[in-house]
């Protein structure tokens, strides 16, 4: 058998492995920082705080809503992914993003109709109230599910092969990709998420919090760490 037939079997079967890709842990959290920070300047582009125009709230509802759905498709692919953490937290992922997105346009029709029949909304106020409430309930409970995944899609990145006193003590990401992974948090979202989980914070700096913590201050040891 020639080397590149040898090297060919032990590739095909290396990529069939339910473990994935060597490095796919990395791109794969690489990528999970990426969609909460498209969301985080998503929504610092969106705010309605102080927003009266109609023209203006209906452009940032819009992008809002793009937005989602580009952190969404950032993750898109790691649905089919053969590691078992990364394709069930990235469709949790998708799930959230997406549906946040596909909601903001039950925002955006809520808003059409105002301005289209304003009389009717002012006739009905509570109706109108009970639409938006609604609205706001179900994005909120997309929300709420942020921070709980993100804590559970950290488990793509711990080696569990390697154990000492019956304890996961490694990842398996190298110190370098570690490092690339801090700065980019670090990049994109800055003090915010430097003092560890708030009260009041908002489930996107929570969510980057959670990980800026795991990776710049715990004991966990890299992968190419003794």
């Amino acid at each position: 058998m020639n080397n590149c037939f040898r090297i060919l079997i032990i590739f095909l079967i290396f990529i069939s492995s339910p473990y994935g890709y060597c490095g796919e842990s990395f791109d794969y959290m690489s990528d999970v920082i990426d969609s909460l920070a498209v969301i985080y300047r998503t929504q610092k582009s969106s705010d309605m705080t102080g927003i009266s125009n109609e023209f203006e709230m209906m452009r940032m509802c819009v992008e809002f809503r793009n937005g989602m759905n580009s952190a969404a498709n950032i993750l898109k692919d790691h649905q089919n992914s053969k590691n078992k953490v990364i394709k069930e937290s990235a469709e949790i992922y998708f799930m959230i993003y997406s549906g946040i997105a596909d909601n903001e346009n039950n925002v955006i029709k809520y808003l059409e109709d105002f301005y289209n029949n304003p009389r009717k909304a002012v006739a009905n106020p509570g109706t109108q109230a009970a639409k938006f409430a609604e609205i706001e309930a179900i994005t909120n409970n997309y929300w709420k599910g942020l921070a709980e995944n993100t804590v559970y899609s950290l488990y793509s990145i711990i080696d569990s092969n390697r154990i000492h006193k019956g304890k996961l003590i490694c990842l398996n990401i190298s110190k370098a990709e570690r490092k690339l992974l801090i700065d980019k948090l670090d990049m994109n979202f800055g003090k915010k998420i430097k003092g560890g989980l708030k009260v009041g914070q908002k489930p996107v700096h929570a969510s980057a919090s959670l990980l800026y913590e795991f990776l710049a201050k715990s004991k966990w040891k890299s992968a190419d760490e003794k």
